[in-house]
């Protein structure tokens, strides 16, 4: 299994929210998921990720644009 990577912004204050999300697409048991939140009409958290991608061949490119 390889863990694709996850992209987004995290406030520092917010850390552990961003540790929760990256934990839960390494142990496995999330496929992909997106998480955003906001204090106070402020964004503090927004990822995205995908727990799982098969391996890409060397010189080749995935993208996960639609």
């Amino acid at each position: 299994m390889v863990v694709a990577p996850t992209s987004g912004f995290v406030d520092p204050a917010f850390d552990l929210v961003a540790e929760a999300f990256h934990a839960g697409l390494a142990d496995g048991r999330q496929t992909g998921a997106a998480v955003a939140a906001y204090v106070d009409g402020r964004l503090v958290v927004t990822c995205v990720g995908a727990g799982w991608m098969p391996p890409v061949p060397p010189g080749r490119s995935i993208s996960t644009s639609t």
